[in-house]
């Protein structure tokens, strides 16, 4: 998963579910401390705020024990036949698992190179428009995001030639 989509998604979800997605998001790796941080950025009271946490944890926590229950015999199995393989198993479970860090990691550095290098500056966003370029610019903050900042650049100001659009998304 990438880090910058799960937060843009988790302020999604969060404006479209209000503070359920307090309750859901203990099901969704990694989403769990950007709702809590979410629900101290929009103003919701204190104790709906534990009392969905802590309906959130039980429910986590209840589908885990649950699960364990069900599954017991089949986890005794699995773990009977995997004990005389002891350390080999743990090297190779921890390569596997270096080796899926590190290609996130080299995939995740080329993609941010790449979306650093569309990029321009506001002050080449502002040459561009006055020398008349045709620029499509579109808005891709969440309703959160623009709930909280709610700055617009002008569409139609004396700087932003008449064939430039510009779109929110």
């Amino acid at each position: 998963m990438n880090p910058d989509s799960v937060v843009r998604d988790a302020k999604e979800r969060f404006v479209a579910h209000g503070v359920r997605y307090v309750v859901l998001a203990k099901f969704l790796p990694g989403v769990n401390p950007l709702a809590a941080g979410l629900a101290g950025a929009v103003p919701i009271r204190l104790e709906r705020f534990l009392l969905c946490a802590s309906t959130g944890a039980l429910l986590w926590a209840g589908a885990w024990i649950t699960l364990g229950y069900l599954f017991a015999d089949i986890i005794a199995r699995v773990a009977t036949r995997a004990a005389p393989l002891g350390r080999l198993l743990v090297i190779v479970i921890a390569v596997a698992l270096t080796s899926y860090l590190v290609f996130k990691f080299v995939r995740r550095r080329r993609f941010l190179r790449h979306l650093w290098k569309a990029r321009i500056t506001p002050i080449e966003l502002k040459r561009r428009l006055e020398a008349g370029d045709h620029i499509v610019i579109f808005d891709l903050r969440t309703a959160l995001d623009i709930a909280t900042a709610p700055y617009r650049i002008p569409e139609r100001s004396r700087s932003v030639p008449k064939r430039c659009s510009i779109h929110t998304a």
